[in-house]
């Protein structure tokens, strides 16, 4: 894996995606988002199966994603 890639996805998950508490689903969100990104898929679809498997967990988890500054 590229080290760029990873820098790039960490530096996109940290401006749209904030941290939850500790354990959070939205932690679990941001995990899932990040290999899917890593993948390359793009942002929306990313978002997308990292959603799918929170519901699967949560099925009223909505995440926080802000907009692109």
């Amino acid at each position: 894996m590229a080290y760029g890639l990873q820098k790039r996805v960490q530096a996109e998950l940290d401006s749209r995606i904030p941290r939850g508490p500790r354990g959070s689903h939205q932690n679990f969100f941001r995990q899932h988002f990040s290999v899917y990104r890593l993948m390359g898929d793009s942002f929306e679809v990313s978002a997308e199966k990292a959603l799918a498997g929170v519901r699967k967990l949560d099925p009223d988890f909505t995440p926080r994603i802000l907009p692109i500054t």
